[in-house]
Formats: structure tokens, sequence, C-alpha cells
């Protein structure tokens, strides 16, 4: 660093640049005052030259200013004259246009007006056809609904018709039925009667001709057995013979009784188990008869539980439509204050900035959702007031009424967070924590009332309402309340919106007013009555509900009813198939229990036949063997053998009535199985069967479901011609809303009509005025050009007309004229020369007064900049002095100032003078480190680390005198030896209590004193630092002076 750069630094540390600033703009200043100066002068010398040359033109000047008085005088009340004449006619104009504006005011008022009235009408007319749209809609809805339901009851209809066409076919077929089976009846009584006797008759002939045959049998056996008595002495030689072979028959005999024994038993056997059979049979056809009853007495009773439920769903239904008639009333009433809200929310909507609603529609979706507990909503609902009180009140707060009041402001910050989230738009909120009490003295008048004390609030809102409206009276008018709000500086407000402010500024007038309380208090009173409606509706709607779960219930139970009822009957007419095959298996079983007793007749026959042959033979066995039979036997043969005759031809006779009898009772009988009882049974089946109690019930289910959809179609009808109705409602309303809406802008148009006149007029005012105006000024000018005269000669020509003066202005001009050559303003000119001049010297003089100051400024500048390089080199000197003692302790520093007047040294800094800056050229230091007299050296001619040593030296010193926060030192040691790192390390560790000391070093001294250690490792083309400890810092420094 050169001896110049030292200089520079020591200014800095000084502070001189303010000085040297200051300084420049001293001599900016004074070299600006001596050029105005100078200019001045030039200005004077001119002057008094013109001055000079004036002196001769003042005596024909005289004449001629005595005319020109007289004509001034003359222009005077000519002009004066002409701006009275304008002034009252701009009062007349400006009185016309005062009429004028309160009759444009009350235009104004009748056009804001219709044109609220217009958008009122046309709110409702977009309502109404919005309403309309969607009562077209539901009313197609309810047709669609209609013409379903209309199909659906001509369906229902056509079955109820099938049903009772089948019904009465039915009937007619059950009447003819009931005929044929007494036909039948009593044809099946009269051949069963005749059967009864046939069969008599054959059992008596069949019982006859068995008797007969078995008879004859016995005859014919015996005759045989005769008869081969009789040839035995013929067949056999001996009797021995014969007996043997009547033995050998005899044991065929008993082979044979044997096998009649056997199939006896059988027959027996298979007659018991058919007994048993039938038996279980009958039980059966007991025990499924029994059933048959009993489910024919459970049908009954489900039929009759099926017409009780029947009566408790007509009830529920009859409950229902009662509540449904409620529930659409409920709708009606819902949908009229619909329109109330939507009209109040279309008037909030319009009174405010749409941003604004935004924002607060934002707000109470965002505060509903959380459920945010302190927040109170906006300053209008929290107050009530009476309606002639509304206007001023709202025109006091203004969009005050729309602030969000809140619990704190810990509140106020979500919901702004929450709006600034979602840029929904900005509220203003007043949190109550944050308001503070206003304790205003009220005046005690008849004429002036508290705003505040007019609201009806929770006392918990004080501080909001006091911010809003303390300190607001409502006055009786203007006047009244200009003078409260100066004699007690308080704003007053009348009853019509004039305003005073406490300051004292005014305003009101016409303003075109919606009352937005009214809006709000409508709004709040529909959003009430619809939420009471809708409780109403939802109970009723539950209740609704309720019985449609009844009737459902009840249908379910009918339903259920109806299945097994059919069920029953199913299984009724299952117990009447197995009881008709039961019968017909009992029917089969007697059949084969007859066919097993003339078996058994015939085998029991036979045994007899066997028992006689058996008696025979053996008789015969016991008798001799001859030729001829003994008496008594020939005359049994005989006898046998007329009798035999005899009963073959009795058997023939009684076999031809047998056979009779049975031909007749075969076709009878054939006759009832096969013709009769099969129709009896058909026409008892079509007569018992349940088709038509199903076909009844079925017709009772459609006649239900066709009263449900009469009843159904009914309502729907009703609701078609209530909804038709209230079509017919909506557009006649809408067309006398439109036809309100036209009149309405009819009569705009006549008041636009007035108004375009109104303002046709204003222009032709604005034109007149600004005529009578340029009139005034340019009269005013004319007055002004005329110049200064005495009030004798303002007053002079007062009184006289204007046409006599215009004549004595032109006589007065013509003798002006004379004096055409003359210099008419040379006195005017010299007077404003000689006061230019004397102007002017008094500028000079100030500007002399500046300059001075100017000089006297600078050179205290200068001593004091001097003053503070010079202390300032004192200080960094001595601190040098001792730092570079302490840094080197045998070598010795000094600082030395150099002038720019003598190139020889000014000594040490105690023995320098305060001069003038510039006679310093730079600041040098002379070092020597043996401590040798004479051995003092040039900064140029040291070493590396000597150069290192007095430039710490130098920042120590300076950071004595001026420390700064903080110093960086990169490898500061890097050219020192031990001996002075250490001594750097014990003068930045002295030096660190007054700042913070951040070194870059490879060597350990600075780490003794540090209190923190960071490493800074390169890998990777990165650098990577890290906070680590003494130690760590020791063991890198030592590897990399290992490295080295």
């Amino acid at each position: 660093m050169t001896d110049e750069q030292r200089l520079e630094l020591l200014k800095d540390i000084a502070g001189t640049k303010t000085y040297d600033e200051r300084r420049k703009e001293s001599l900016k200043v004074m070299a600006e005052t001596d050029s105005r100066t100078e200019q001045i002068n030039e200005v004077i010398s001119q002057l008094e030259k013109r001055l000079g040359e004036l002196e001769g033109e003042k005596e024909e000047l005289e004449q001629f200013r005595s005319l020109d008085t007289e004509r001034r005088s003359l222009e005077y009340a000519i002009y004066d004259k002409e701006l009275v004449s304008a002034t009252e006619k701009l009062d007349a104009l400006e009185k016309s246009r005062e009429d004028s504006y309160e009759e444009a005011k009350g235009l104004h008022k009748t056009a804001a007006q219709l044109r609220r009235q217009m958008e009122s009408l046309g709110d409702e007319v977009k309502i109404l056809t919005e309403q309309i749209e969607q009562q077209k809609e539901k009313l197609e809805v309810l047709k669609s609904d209609q013409q379903k339901y209309a199909e659906e009851k001509a369906r229902c209809e056509m079955k109820v018709k099938a049903h009772k066409d089948k019904m009465e076919a039915d009937t007619s077929n059950r009447a003819s039925a009931s005929d044929n089976l007494q036909n039948v009846t009593a044809q099946i009584s009269k051949i069963t009667s005749d059967l009864a006797k046939v069969t008599s008759q054959y059992e008596k002939s069949s019982g006859e001709e068995a008797r007969l045959k078995h008879q004859l049998q016995l005859q014919k056996q015996r005759l045989h057995s005769l008869c081969a008595k009789k040839g035995r002495a013929q067949q056999f030689r001996s009797k021995a013979d014969r007996d043997k072979f009547l033995k050998r028959k005899l044991k065929e005999i008993k082979v044979e009784q044997e096998s009649n024994s056997k199939q006896t038993k059988q027959i027996q056997k298979e007659f018991k188990g058919l007994e048993k059979v039938l038996k279980n049979i009958d039980s059966k056809v007991e025990e499924k008869s029994g059933s048959l009853d009993k489910k024919k007495e459970d049908i009954k009773k489900i039929s009759k539980d099926i017409e009780g439920f029947n009566t408790k769903r007509n009830e529920a239904n009859h409950q229902r439509k009662k509540y449904w008639r409620v529930d659409n009333e409920k709708k009606k009433e819902q949908t009229a204050w619909r329109e109330k809200l939507e009209l109040s929310m279309t008037e909030m909507k319009r009174s405010m900035d749409r941003h604004l609603y935004s924002a607060l529609r934002a707000v109470r979706g965002f505060v509903k959702e959380e459920k945010i507990e302190g927040y109170y909503g906006p300053l209008i609902g929290l107050f009530k007031c009476d309606k002639k009180f509304r206007k001023c009140v709202e025109i006091t707060a203004s969009n005050r009424l729309f602030q969000i009041v809140v619990d704190n402001d810990k509140t106020a910050s979500r919901i702004i967070d929450y709006l600034a989230k979602k840029k929904a738009g900005r509220l203003t909120f007043m949190p109550l924590n944050r308001l503070n009490d206003k304790n205003v003295d009220y005046p005690v008048s008849s004429d002036a009332l508290p705003m505040i004390d007019q609201l009806e609030y929770d006392s918990k809102f004080q501080r909001a309402m006091q911010q809003v409206f303390g300190g607001t009276l409502i006055t009786r008018d203007l006047e009244t309340g200009t003078k409260f709000s100066r004699t007690h500086r308080l704003n007053t407000i009348t009853m019509d919106g004039d305003q005073v402010n406490k300051k004292g500024a005014l305003s009101g007038g016409f303003v075109e007013h919606t009352s937005r309380l009214t809006a709000f208090e409508n709004k709040m009173e529909a959003e009430g009555r619809l939420k009471k409606i809708k409780e109403e509706k939802d109970k009723i709607e539950a209740k609704i509900e309720t019985q449609n779960q009844i009737e459902a219930k009840i249908t379910g139970q009918i339903n259920k009813s109806y299945a097994e009822k059919r069920h029953l009957r199913n299984v009724c007419d299952q117990l009447q198939v197995d009881v008709k095959r039961l019968r017909k298996d009992s029917q089969l079983e007697k059949t084969k229990q007859k066919n097993l007793e003339r078996e058994l007749t015939r085998l029991q026959g036979e045994a007899s036949q066997f028992k006689a042959q058996m008696e025979s033979l053996q008789s015969e066995i016991r008798s001799d063997l001859v030729d001829d039979l003994n008496s008594q036997d020939q005359s049994e043969l005989d006898a046998l053998t007329s009798e035999t005759t005899e009963l073959e031809q009795k058997l023939i006779e009684i076999s031809n009535v047998r056979a009779e009898a049975e031909s007749k009772k075969r076709s009878m009988e054939e006759n009832l199985s096969t013709n009769l009882r099969k129709r009896e049974e058909e026409l008892r089946q079509a007569l018992n069967s349940q088709s038509q109690e199903e076909e009844s019930e079925e017709l009772e289910k459609e006649n239900e479901e066709l009263k449900r959809l009469t009843e159904l179609l009914s309502d729907f009808n009703s609701q078609v011609r209530d909804a038709e109705k209230m079509l017919d409602d909506y557009v006649n309303r809408h067309a006398q809303f439109q036809g309100k809406l036209e009149k309405l802008k009819s009569k705009e148009a006549s008041q636009a009509q007035k108004l375009e006149s109104q303002s046709k007029d204003s222009e032709k005012y604005y034109t007149r005025r600004n005529n009578l105006m340029n009139r005034q000024k340019q009269c005013r000018r004319k007055i002004r050009d005329v110049g200064a005269l005495s009030k004798a000669d303002y007053n002079k020509y007062s009184k006289i007309s204007a046409k006599v003066l215009m004549n004595k202005l032109a006589k007065c001009n013509d003798n002006l004229k004379e004096f055409s050559h003359v210099n008419k303003k040379a006195i005017d000119q010299y007077i404003s020369f000689s006061n230019e001049r004397s102007e002017l010297l008094g500028r000079k003089q100030e500007l002399d007064k500046g300059g001075q100051a100017i000089r006297d400024l600078i050179a205290h500048l200068d001593r004091k900049k001097d003053e503070a390089i010079v202390r300032t080199f004192k200080g960094i000197a001595k601190h040098f002095k001792e730092v570079f003692k302490k840094l080197v302790p045998k070598g010795k520093g000094v600082l030395v100032i150099r002038k720019k007047m003598s190139e020889a040294s000014s000594g040490s800094s105690s023995d320098s003078k305060a001069g003038q800056t510039e006679n310093f050229r730079g600041v040098g230091i002379k070092v020597s480190f043996s401590g040798v007299a004479g051995g003092d050296r040039n900064i140029r001619g040291l070493s590396g680390g000597q150069q290192s040593i007095v430039a710490l030296s130098l920042i120590f010193a300076i950071q004595r005198c001026d420390p700064s926060p903080f110093y960086l030192f990169d490898e500061i040691d890097a050219n020192l030896d031990a001996v002075y790192r250490r001594s750097v390390a014990e003068m930045i560790n002295e030096q660190s209590a007054s700042a913070q000391f951040i070194t870059t070093t490879f060597r350990p001294e600075l780490l003794l004193h540090a209190n923190k250690f960071y490493g800074v490792v390169f890998k990777n083309k990165m650098s990577k630092v890290s906070v680590i400890n003494g130690e760590v810092a020791k063991e890198i420094i030592s590897e990399v002076e290992k490295g080295l």
C-alpha cells in the first residue's frame, strides 16, 4: 500500500468524505453566486443608462398623463358598468340554474326510483322466468308420471275386466255345473238304487249258483265214485290191487288237499293284509280329510286377516295422503320464501362490490365447514335499529357494515389465511380483543341523539359498535349538525343522510339509496323461515316415510298372507288329490278283497270235495271188491243221477239269471265308474274349485291396485291442476310484471327525455355562464389594464350613462392622438427601471453576504477536516506504535504524515500540526525490527513476513480506533515464522473481546486461542465444510505440515 493509499484510508476512517462533499457543494453554490452577481452588475449598468435617457421626456409626458388619466377614468366607468351588468345577469342565471337544479334533482330522484323499481321488477321477472321453466319441467314430469299411471290404471282396469269376465263365466259355468250335477246325482242315485237291486239279485243268484255248483260237484263226485266203484271189479283183479290204486288216489288227493290248504292260508293271510291296508287307507283318508278341513279353516282365517290388513293399509294410505297434502302446502310456502330470499340476496349483491360478496360467501362456507368458534359474522347482522334511522345508520357505516366481527386476532388470521390461499377476495376484520373502549361525552339535547343509543345489540359487541357508530350524532338538520360538530368535536348526520365531519367537512345531497339493512333483514327472515319450514317439512317427510314403511309392512304382510293362502290352497288341492287317490286305492283293495273271498269260497268248496272223495275212497277201501253195487249204493246212484240232472237244469237256469244280473250290474257299474262318477267328480271339482276364489282374490287385489292407482292418479291430476294453475299464475304474474316493466321503461324514457332536455338546458346554461364569466373576466382584465387611479377618478363618472361615457371617451381619444409620438410609458418605465435597479442592488448585497458566508463555511469545513485527519492519525499512530511493539518486542515502528509543501517528514504523530487537507500528500511508515538506533527502514525494503507484520499492526491499530464487527483473515501467517505467528495469535485473542475474527491457516499457532473450528475438504471436485473440534483441527494441521 502506498503513502497516498494510506492517506485515503486515513480519510475514510476519519470520516472526511462528508466534509469533502459539503465543501464541494459549497464551492458550487459560491460559483453560482458569483455568476449571478456579475449578471446583476451588467443589468444595473444598463438600467442606469436607460434612466438617464428617460429624464428628458418628463414634461411632455405630464400632459399626456393628464389626458390618459381622463381616458382611463372613462374606461373604468364603462368597464365597471359592463361588469355590474354581467354580474347581475350571471346572478339571475345562477338563480334560474338553482331552480333547474332542484327540478333536475327531482327528475334524477324519480329516475333512480324508476331504475330501482325496474331492477326489482327485472329481478322478479328473471326469477319468474326461471320458476316458469322449473314449473314447466315439473309439469312435464308430472304429466309423464300421470300418463304412466294412467296407462297402469288402464292395464289394471283391463285386468279387472278380464277377472270379472272370467268370474262371470265361472259363475255361469258353476250354475250350469250345479244343474248338471243335480241331473248326474239323480242319475247316479237312480242307477245306484237299481244297481243295489241288481247287485242283490246278482249276489243271490251268484250264491245260489255257487251252492248248486258245489252241490252238483259233490253229487258228480259221488256219482263218479259210485260209477268207479261199480267198475272196480272189472278194472282190478284183486282187492289188493284196488286198494293199492285207491291209496295212490288218496295220496294224490291229500297232496291236492295240502295245496288247497296252503292256498287257503295264503289267501286268508292276503285277506287280513288287505283288511289292514284298507284300515290304513281309511285312517289316512280320515286324517287327510281332517287336515283338508283344517286347511280350509286356515284359508278362511287368512282371508279375514287379509281384509284386516287391507283396512289398515287403506288407513295408512289415507294418513299418508293427508301428510302429502301438508307437504305440498309446505313446498308452496317454501317456494314463496325462496323467491323472497332470492330477491333479498339480489338486493344485497347489488348493494356491494362483487368481490366483497364472493369473499363473504367464501368465509361463510369456510366457517361452517371448519366449525370455527369466535366468528360472529358481518357487523350488519349484529344489531337492529328503527326503520326511520336506517338511512343515516347505513350512510354512517357505509361498507363497514360488512366488516367481520371475531373474538380475537388469531381467528381473524386463520380466516385471512384461508382467503389468501383460495384467492377469494379481501375482507376487513374487527377482533374484539384489539378494539378499545371509547368514552364519548355526548351532549344532552332534544336536537341531537347519539346514534349508538338507537341500536339494539348484544353487550359483548359494544366495542365493535363504538368503533363504527361511536362519536356520531343524529341531528334534526344540517345547521344543527354543524353547530354540534363544531362545539363538541363529533360527527353528525341528519335523517336524510347529510353529514358534517368533526373537522368541518360537509357531504350529502341526493344519494341513490338501497337499504342494505332492510335487504339483510329480509334475507335473515327468509333464511329463518326457510329453516323452520325445512324442519317442519323434514318432520312431515319423516311421517310420510313412516307411513310408507307401515304401508310397505302391511303390504308385505298381505303378500305373505296371499302367498300362505296360495300355499294352503295348493296343499288343499294336493290333499283332495291324495284323498281321491286313497279312495281309489281303497276301492281297488276292496275289489281285490272280493276276489279273494270268491277264491276262498272256491278253495273251501274244493276242500269239501277233497274231503268227500277221501271219505268215499276210504269207505271203498274198507269194502270188498264186487262186480255190482249193493242196493244202497245202487239206489244212491240212481237218486244221484236223477238229482244231478235236475241240479244241472237248475244250475243252467240260475246261471242265466246270474249272467243277466251280472251283465246289468257290469253295465251299471261301468256307467257309474267310467261316466257318471267321473262326470260327478268333474262337476264337483268345478263347483269346489278354488279358481273362482282365486279369481275373486285376484280381482280384489286388482281392485285394490285400481283403487290405489285411481287415488294416485287423482292426486297427480290434482298436482297437475295445481302445477298448471301455478304455471298460469307465474305466467300471468310474468305478464303483469312485464307490463309494469314496459310502463316503467316508458316512464324512464320520458324521464330520460326530460333529463336530456335538462342536459341541453344545462349546456345552454354553461354556454351563457361561460360567456358572462368571460365578459366578467374581460371587464376585470380591462379594469386591471386601466391601471391604478385615485379614489376621485374611480367615482368621477359613476352616475353617468354608458352612452355619454362612450362619447366622452371618443373625444378623449381624439385629444390623445396629438401625443401619439410621445413615449407613453416613459414615466412608468422610469419608475419600473428605478424599482428594478433598487431591487437588483438589494439582491447583489444579499449575494455578497451569501458568498462571504459560503467562504467562511468552506474555511470552517477545511479546518474541521484537517482536525479530524490529524486526530485520527494521532490515534492510529499511537496504537500502531503499541501494537508493533507487542508484535515485535525488540522493534520500533511509527507512522508519519507527509505534506505537499514540504518533502521533509513532519515527525511523529504527536509532533504534527493540523493543516490544510491539500497540504497532505500521504502517510508513511518507519519501522525497525532490531531496535538499534539508526536502523529505521522504509517499508519497501522489508521482507514479506516483515511487511505482513507491519500491515497487521496497522490493521490492529485501526481496529482499536474504529472497530468493525468482524475480520476475515486468509492465511495471514503464511509468511511469518513461529514467533510472529504466536504474537499475532495472542494479539487476535486480545482484540477478539471487541470483534469477531475469522481466519484460515495451515499453522498450529492460531489454533491455540480459537473458539470454533471448521474443516474444509476438497474431494471429487467439491469443497465440503464441517464443524470439528480442536484436536481434529490440530491433526489436520500436522498432516498438512508433514505433507509440506
